[in-house]
C-alpha cells in the first residue's frame, strides 16, 4: 500500500512517521539484519499515508 521495500517497512521507526502531514520518511531499513541508513538520496523519501494507513498506524501507537 505504500510503495516501501520490504526492507524499508522493517527499518522503520516512529520517529520517522510523520502524523500531522500524514508522511512516511524513510531514512532506515534492515541489511543483513541491522538497521542503516539509506544507500542513496533517491531511496531518501517521503511517502504519503492513506487513510487506512493513518488509522491503523494511530491505533498501534496507542496502544
Amino acid at each position: 500500500m505504500t510503495g516501501m521495500k520490504s526492507c524499508e517497512v522493517h527499518g522503520l521507526q516512529l520517529k520517522h512517521i510523520d502524523f500531522d502531514h500524514r508522511l512516511i520518511k524513510v531514512r532506515q531499513n534492515v541489511v543483513n539484519g541491522e538497521i542503516t541508513d539509506v544507500k542513496n538520496p533517491k531511496s531518501r523519501r517521503d511517502l504519503p499515508i492513506n487513510n487506512i494507513l493513518s488509522s491503523s498506524l494511530e491505533r498501534i501507537t496507542a496502544s
